[in-house]
């Protein structure tokens, strides 16, 4: 297979770029004092230069792993001819200070050369991030911006007055006519602005078009993008040096943000290669903006080699750690708390300490985020995932896997996905993971031992279902036909006996015998009833508390309070909070004293609420729980929730009960 061979272009542009700056700093210190062109001129250029370059690797290293991507030109051409003009600007200055030829044409490159930084913050506004334009609408007004700055640039080259040269003497090409024509600059001007404008709407609308991934990359870059636009906006201003440090500053931002949005975010697939150049270029650039600005300030404060001094022993004590604070500060962007991984460690504990969510999600994704994972998951040894996060980027086939242990034995794989399918994680990312993990087979171990206690008591429970399903088969199969016969038989026995005209005692037993008997029935209907109601089962709680309410025959006066519907509940759920209602009525039937019982039903936050009250007598100080409220507590607690007794301030008793759902 034949491999596809990078073009040399971007290498020779950033050979380019470099000589340019090579020039730059060797006028600044060669040339510039000599030609009125001061530090406070030249060195928020080379700054600005400095962040260029950290785009052309950007751009280079793109074009090297992805030939022909749309964006890598304009991340390279417009700023290594930006770079021209502040050289372009050096070599008019140093060439008239010493008499060398080519002033001239340097003054006439002035303006062609500046245009670039304009076309390519409109380039970067239109096409950031794919390198295409979002639509033909959007193409079109990108191509009249670039016309109006083309034009303005032929407009300001043929000017007699020479705007934006560094030497104030008339223009070897000017046109003279062009001096009426200041308010035509001034409308181009302005245009830039609404160019600018424009392309923010741009960004806004791939914003709200974009995928997850997209949104996240143009976060990062369009605040890069709205300093890089302040910047040029304050170089519009009255003339001056210190707009130039704002636009200096803004630039830095731009290497910076398309940095963390490759880096963090994956933007063009390029991974380990960028990362060091990008982030030493813009701690460069940082550290030698601060130092110029330092160096500036002291000597307009103080006077002889007393800022020299002073420098250098900020140099010795200050700057090194703030190299250091500089390059966690990236670190903690790009890889998140891998520096520190005693904090992650903590944060997981205090997490999993506090038990607001379950323990295996809540610790997969608290590691995905703590160390810039985009896919995190806990395998099982079966090979079903316990848990996992996705951070919507991930290329979850590309990973790592830790074992992980409790007490010697494997309980499940940590699944780690790289932060790039070309960069492995590092021995750090390893021994980080490999301290967690312990921690997580304990998770894992605890969360297996919940789950087998929860089926156990799912089994429970449907034991407990079928044996009371039996039960009533017994009951309604043997014992009921029974009792049936011996109610006939009694009755035969009374016809007897009256027919034989025998009364008496004796009919009087017979009698009382069968008053049992019908009330046994009677009971054992209400048993049947209560052992497995049929309209729970086919039609839920709500319906079933409803027929039970129709069929209630007490003497109290019950009143419904129900919600319309209810959430779909286990069965379970519903079986144990139809009993604890059933129980509860019955109770204040035979204990309240009262005249009216109320029932009351609600579901919130994820729980079932059960309200039965009266307004009987109360509760004794002396009284015990019987068995009533004993198997109503029990059948409450076996799923998780609570059951209360409470006398009511108005007089009676009131049964709260609440079940997780």
């Amino acid at each position: 297979m034949t491999r596809t061979r990078s073009p040399a272009w971007p290498t020779i542009a950033l050979g380019v770029q470099v000589t340019l700056v090579a020039w730059w700093v060797a006028f600044m210190v060669a040339f510039a004092p000599q030609s009125g062109f001061g530090l406070s001129e030249s060195a928020p250029l080379l700054a600005g230069a400095v962040a260029m370059t950290g785009l052309i690797v950007v751009g280079m290293v793109l074009e090297r792993r992805v030939p022909g991507h749309p964006l890598a030109p304009i991340l390279i051409v417009p700023w290594v001819l930006t770079t021209g003009y502040f050289a372009d600007i050096g070599w008019v200055l140093a060439a008239d200070q010493h008499g060398w030829p080519g002033v001239g044409a340097g003054l006439a490159l002035t303006a062609p050369l500046q245009m670039w930084s304009s076309i390519g913050v409109v380039w970067l506004l239109f096409r950031f991030p794919t390198g295409r334009p979002l639509g033909r609408g959007w193409d079109l007004y990108q191509r009249f911006a670039v016309a109006t700055i083309v034009l303005d640039t032929l407009l300001r080259t043929f000017d007699p007055l020479t705007h934006g040269t560094p030497l104030e003497r008339p223009n070897p090409v000017g046109i003279a006519a062009l001096a009426r024509a200041e308010w035509v600059f001034d409308v181009l001007s302005g245009l830039y602005v609404l160019h600018v404008v424009a392309g923010f709407g741009c960004l806004i609308t791939r914003y709200r078009r974009g995928d997850p991934v997209e949104r996240q990359q143009l976060r990062w870059v369009a605040v890069a993008a709205a300093a890089l636009a302040a910047g040029v906006a304050v170089t519009v201003a009255p003339s001056g040096s210190w707009e130039l440090f704002v636009l200096a500053g803004a630039i830095l931002l731009m290497p910076a943000a398309i940095g963390v949005a490759v880096l963090r975010y994956r933007l063009w697939d390029l991974g380990l290669i960028v990362r060091r150049a990008v982030v030493y270029t813009v701690l460069t650039g940082l550290l030698l903006t601060g130092y110029i600005g330092l160096v500036l300030l002291l000597r307009s404060l103080l006077p002889g080699l007393l800022p020299e001094l002073l420098m250098t022993a900020v140099i010795a004590v200050v700057t090194l750690p703030l190299r250091e604070l500089l390059q966690s500060a990236f670190d903690r962007i790009l890889y998140g708390s891998r520096r520190d991984p005693y904090a992650v460690v903590r944060e997981l504990g205090a997490r999993l300490q506090a038990g607001a969510e379950p323990p295996l999600p809540m610790a997969v994704r608290e590691l995905a985020l703590a160390l810039r994972l985009p896919h995190v998951a806990i395998v099982l040894p079966g090979g079903a995932v316990a848990a996992r996060y996705d951070s919507g980027s991930a290329e979850a086939g590309t990973g790592e896997r830790l074992p992980l242990r409790h007490g010697g034995t494997v309980v499940g794989e940590l699944v780690a996905a790289r932060r790039h399918p070309a960069e492995p994680l590092t021995p750090h990312d390893h021994r980080l993971l490999s301290d967690l993990a312990g921690h997580l087979g304990v998770a894992v171990h605890a969360a297996d031992l919940d789950h087998r206690l929860r089926d156990s008591h799912a089994r429970l429970l449907k034991a407990r279902a079928e044996e009371r399903t039996r039960i009533q088969g017994d009951l309604h199969d043997e014992l009921g036909p029974l009792l049936g016969a011996a109610s006939l038989r009694i009755q035969a026995a009374r016809n007897l006996l009256g027919a034989n005209g025998r009364t008496g005692r004796a009919e009087e037993a017979v009698a009382a015998a069968g008053a049992d008997v019908a009330r046994a029935m009677r009971e054992i209907r209400r048993i049947l009833a209560d052992l497995q109601p049929s309209t729970l089962t086919e039609h839920g709680l709500i319906a079933a508390l409803r027929e039970h309410s129709s069929s209630w025959a007490g003497n109290l006066d019950l009143r419904l309070d129900l919600p319309k519907t209810l959430p779909p509940l286990d069965p379970v759920t519903e079986q144990a909070a139809y009993r604890i209602v059933v129980e509860a009525l019955h109770n204040a039937e035979r204990h309240s004293g009262g005249s009216t019982v109320l029932l009351r039903l609600r579901h919130s936050g994820g729980r079932l609420e059960i309200e039965v009250s009266d307004d009987g007598t109360g509760i004794a100080p002396q009284t015990q729980p019987g068995l009533g409220l004993q198997s109503m507590r029990q059948r409450a607690e076996r799923l998780g929730g609570t059951l209360t007794l409470a006398a009511r301030a108005a007089g009676g008793v009131r049964v709260n009960g609440t079940i997780p759902t």
